[in-house]
């Protein structure tokens, strides 16, 4: 009976301590993802530099393994460099994806009202077009591609600059409900401000030459339609970003993190966006 008892006591002990061990595993595994997914990656990288870098350091290191030791050792620097670019390019894209597609939203918009009108050939009055009218609508229509293809192609590893910054959400049509999302973003300070107009301006013309120059559509807006599959401009930008709702009433979807572009939206000239 003694030793019955002992052993049930010890298999009861055993579950205790199994159950206690699962419950701490079940701990583990729950991981938010996020950028930091990639630092593992970078770390194990470095551990291995540092570990190739010790074994080139010994004197009586052999020819034939020092030799491959110094190809293991570029082809680890070149491993990290690429991580940490991809890390960069993740926090990036992940920083200013919200800003970045209100930004687009609204620029479509613009297009659309624009083409709209030069196809019927009536403005919004529904006053018939006269030339200087159409003139202006075509340069118009023409800058606001440029604003496309500036947000669809900014350079991955920089900081995003607005198209439309907080100063300029308090003209015009400030009341719109991405605007205000807009002006969520980080304030610019006034040292910065010719710094960072001069960047924009310099894009814009760099974005405008590739244009001309046929490296980049010259109608982004018709690439946007063709690869969400509908007629329609602002449904084809809300298709390309699922995890990004319109507020609609005032309310503000705060509590929804958004996740890296599955689309490579953000190379820089990048001919497969197009």
């Amino acid at each position: 009976m003694g030793s019955h008892k002992t052993t049930k006591g010890a298999s009861s002990s055993t579950q205790k301590a199994s159950g206690s061990n699962t419950s701490v595993q079940h701990h583990v595994k729950r991981r938010k993802p996020g950028v930091q997914d990639d630092v593992p990656g970078v770390q194990k990288i470095k551990a291995a530099l540092r570990q190739t870098k010790r074994l080139l350091a010994k004197e009586n290191l052999a020819a034939d393994v020092r030799v491959t030791t110094e190809r293991r050792l570029k082809s680890l620097e070149g491993d990290l460099a690429r991580a940490e670019l991809a890390r960069t390019e993740r926090t990036m894209a992940v920083r200013y994806h919200k800003v970045k597609f209100f930004e687009r939203q609204k620029v479509l918009r613009k297009i659309t009202r624009s083409k709209r009108m030069l196809e019927s050939g009536v403005d919004a009055e529904n006053e018939k077009l006269s030339k200087t009218k159409s003139k202006a609508l075509e340069a118009d229509l023409r800058e606001r591609r440029i604003d496309l293809n500036y947000i669809l192609h900014y350079p991955k590893t920089s900081k995003y600059i607005s198209l439309f910054p907080p100063s300029a959400n308090t003209e015009g049509e400030g009341s719109e409900p991405e605007e205000e999302e807009e002006s969520q973003q980080e304030p610019i300070e006034k040292d910065e401000t010719d710094i960072t107009s001069k960047k924009r301006q310099e894009l814009r013309e760099a974005i405008q030459e590739a244009m001309d120059a046929g490296k980049i559509s010259v109608q982004p807006e018709v690439d946007l339609v063709d690869r969400a599959g509908s007629g329609s401009l602002v449904h084809a930008a809300s298709t390309e970003k699922p995890e990004l709702k319109e507020p609609s009433g005032g309310k503000k979807h705060s509590k929804s993190k958004p996740r890296a572009p599955t689309i490579n939206e953000d190379g820089f000239f990048d001919m497969s966006v197009d």
